[in-house]
């Protein structure tokens, strides 16, 4: 076999680093979008205007009102590793700006047609500045500074965003599930941001618009409408860390993390410790395998935390993970079993109620009819108890039921209907209880019917135990 030639070692060109740098930090317009409006934030601004053409292909510009780049910076924008955020050794350690690596622009602008336009907020030299300045990089070409009109802020324009690397250009997915990806992105970055206002438009076309609010107004924008009112606030904290947010009702819980969002000092990570001691919470209350809702926001010390771990940023290390850990579990199962998590199977209105009742009535009855005796009829396993009594009693009788008593429906012993009454918070039973495929109990209340799950009526009595 021939061996390849030797071949010295050189330096690499800035514009060969950046579009190395690139491939890590852009992966797709949405990537774009989030160094961009993460700078804006950065400078303070407090209205931040998103507009993407085809996707973000052909199009990406950010508008904000923040403090502006001076001229005599404006070169060192583009530059490699070229940062107003970091000033010496010790900043790394106690990072408090969303952005800090001074990769972002160098590697937008060597794969893109990009140009800057700003303007300081205030006077920041001898002179005043009665204009704006630009600057353009085509492909890692970097032009001169010149004055141009402008407003307070800085605009950053990308055209033709991976225009000299076709193979990345290629792989990219449908304009449509592009601008899918933007709309995601800027939302996240601005749930933790209610007193900054965000705009998101698409060929010209308002999509986004979220003003000024506060806090849970702009959180629940992570939910579909009909999440809205299934929510509890949370409001915890330790002598160093705090935590807030929104959390969904169990019934709210879905086969993915989808409406799970964590922010840590408004920062979106992912954090394997938050994700399990969130889910660890509400044990016994959802599904196994199933994710529930939440947006929780951890504030702490930015130097009990190394941001430093991946250049998107996404990712973190705690000091400590264990405190955060055991605050995220307690607080947020402290505020689940402080509530009535008894989820409503009716509509509110009296007409649709009505309706949904009489409807549901002739579908039951037809179901129970199909049903065989044996199955429709009480079981020496599952005997139909009284179920009039006082709720501390039945406590009491739960806590007393040997430990034989709660094994699952494997070993083909079904809880009693004491022991389904227990996990029904504050509703009350008007009849015995039936077993349906050696899984659920099924009793009627007062006002409705209640659907018992077995299984996870035996994990939570196991939990809390």
């Amino acid at each position: 076999m021939d061996r390849p030639p030797i071949r010295p070692i050189q330096q690499l060109s800035p514009s060969l680093v950046n579009r190395i740098a690139a491939g890590e930090v852009i992966e797709r317009p949405a990537s774009v979008v989030k160094e961009l409006v993460e700078n804006a934030l950065d400078a303070g601004a407090d209205e931040i205007i998103v507009e993407v053409e085809d996707g973000g292909r052909e199009l990406i510009r950010v508008i904000d009102n923040g403090g502006g780049i001076p001229p005599s910076d404006l070169r060192l924008a583009f530059a490699s590793h070229a940062t107003s955020k970091l000033l010496t050794d010790e900043d790394l350690f106690r990072i408090g700006t969303k952005g800090f690596r001074g990769e972002a622009l160098a590697s937008i602008g060597s794969v893109s047609h990009s140009r800057i336009v700003s303007r300081v907020a205030q006077a920041r030299g001898p002179a005043p500045q009665d204009s704006a300045y630009e600057i353009q990089n085509r492909g890692g070409e970097i032009g001169d500074v010149q004055a141009c009109a402008g407003n307070t802020g800085t605009i950053v324009e990308v055209r033709n965003l991976f225009f000299n690397v076709p193979a990345r250009r290629k792989f990219l997915k449908g304009t449509q599930t592009e601008f899918g990806y933007i709309s995601e992105t800027v939302t996240k970055l601005a749930l933790p941001h209610p007193a900054v206002a965000f705009k998101l438009s698409h060929n010209g076309r308002g999509v986004l618009d979220l003003p000024k609010t506060d806090e849970t107004d702009r959180l629940l924008q992570a939910w579909p409408n009909e999440f809205h009112e299934m929510r509890l606030p949370i409001d915890a904290r330790d002598a160093e860390v705090r935590l807030h947010g929104i959390i969904g009702l169990p019934e709210l819980a879905r086969p993915t993390p989808r409406y799970q969002q964590f922010y840590l000092n408004g920062r979106p990570i992912r954090d394997k410790f938050v994700q399990h001691a969130f889910r660890e919470a509400y044990r016994g209350l959802t599904e196994p395998g199933r994710y529930p809702a939440g947006v929780l926001l951890i504030e702490m010390s930015p130097g009990d935390v190394d941001v430093n771990v991946h250049p998107t940023k996404a990712e973190v290390r705690f000091r400590d993970s264990g405190r955060v850990h055991g605050l995220v579990m307690a607080a947020v199962r402290e505020v689940l079993l402080g509530n009535d998590l008894t989820p409503l199977a009716a509509p509110r209105g009296e007409d649709e109620q009505s309706s949904f009742r009489l409807d549901m009535r002739e579908k039951l009855a037809a179901f129970f009819k199909q049903m065989p005796a044996e199955v429709a009829e009480p079981t020496p396993a599952s005997p139909a108890l009284p179920l009039g009594e006082d709720r501390s009693e039945r406590v009491a009788s739960v806590e007393a039921t040997p430990a034989s008593r709660l094994q699952n429906r494997d070993a083909g012993v079904a809880p009693t209907a004491e022991l389904a009454k227990t996990s029904v918070s504050g509703a009350s039973l008007a009849g015995p209880a039936i077993q349906l495929h050696n899984s659920y109990l099924v009793a009627q209340s007062d006002d409705g019917m209640i659907i018992i799950d077995q299984h996870a009526l035996h994990e939570r009595i196991m939990f809390e135990e």
